[in-house]
């Protein structure tokens, strides 16, 4: 493998781990432009995994789209 075919591999792990990072060190609170910001870069490497063949893509995609429910509001119970 190249290091442009690793490129698109691992920056997305890497980014995957630097989010998580950022949210339980600063604590970041529900938000919709982060939520949907991440549920759009959840499904574009879904889509890029597809177009370029590389199924580690869809994995760390398929995480990312998860991973942006943490952002939207949750409801409260009565």
């Amino acid at each position: 493998m190249s290091i442009t075919s690793d490129f698109y591999v691992i920056f997305p792990l890497v980014l995957l781990v630097l989010i998580i990072l950022l949210v339980y060190i600063v604590k970041i609170k529900p938000n919709l432009v982060i939520g949907f910001s991440l549920l759009g870069i959840g499904i574009f490497l879904i889509v890029s995994s597809f177009v370029l063949g590389k199924p580690a893509l869809f994995f760390i995609g398929f995480l990312v789209s998860v991973f942006s429910l943490v952002f939207f509001p949750r409801r409260r119970r009565w």
